[in-house]
């Protein structure tokens, strides 16, 4: 696992100078693909985040671009929601990975109205693997991966994951603490806190484009 994450980092530190980011285009540069399909064999989502984190902007953005072609590829989807993937993809600028007003924009104003506009074409999992997840797999073990709170019909709020000093979830995120909710069946989100103990460490990984420095470690159990 350590040599495959020091393989990412040595691979971005020696690519780095050379990458020019098409930033219109959906198809994904060929750096690109190989930075998803080095993460994706990554099981761990700790060790994932590490991995995304040790990326710089241009990678970062690079990454998402081969990660929504993916998805737009996957058979998983229609015509219709290929389109809006793809656009989504367009939509994306390097800007958007770096602390800058820009991205306080994108992630305040553009990704919400996206999500709003397309409630209807997308189900709320679909819109959590498209968005706020960077794990492969399909809907349900992303969720798990992610240390949500799961909520049962009975109206029961449960933490799959015991809150603890390591820090996993974006303060300030509007699309952080995903919270499943079996009946209905949906996705929505809370806040992030901090928690008695201090997060012992501090990686991007979380929130919207899960390119946010997680820095909170406490999602909350809330009644709805």
């Amino acid at each position: 696992m350590l040599s495959l994450i020091l393989f990412i980092i040595n691979f971005s530190c020696s690519k780095n100078s050379n990458i020019e980011p098409e930033e219109h285009r959906t198809k994904p540069s060929a750096l690109g693909l190989k930075l998803y399909s080095s993460i994706s064999t990554i099981n761990d989502i700790d060790a994932k985040r590490i991995a995304y984190g040790s990326l710089s902007n241009v990678e970062r953005f690079q990454y998402w671009k081969a990660r929504l072609s993916n998805l737009s590829n996957s058979g998983r989807f229609s015509e219709l929601q290929i389109e809006k993937i793809n656009n989504f993809s367009s939509a994306l600028f390097v800007e958007y990975f770096e602390n800058s007003d820009k991205k306080a924009i994108f992630n305040t104003e553009f990704i919400p109205n996206w999500v709003k506009t397309n409630e209807k074409v997308f189900t709320s999992f679909e819109v959590f693997d498209i968005l706020f997840s960077i794990a492969p797999e399909q809907s349900s073990a992303s969720i798990s991966q992610q240390k949500t709170l799961k909520k049962s019909s009975s109206g029961t709020n449960i933490l799959t994951e015991e809150t603890g000093a390591n820090c996993i979830c974006a303060l300030g995120s509007s699309y952080t603490c995903p919270l499943y909710i079996a009946f209905p069946l949906k996705i929505t989100y809370f806040e992030c806190y901090k928690g008695t103990e201090t997060c012992t460490e501090t990686v991007r990984g979380c929130g919207a484009l899960m390119d946010d420095a997680c820095d909170g470690n406490f999602c909350p159990a809330m009644n709805t």
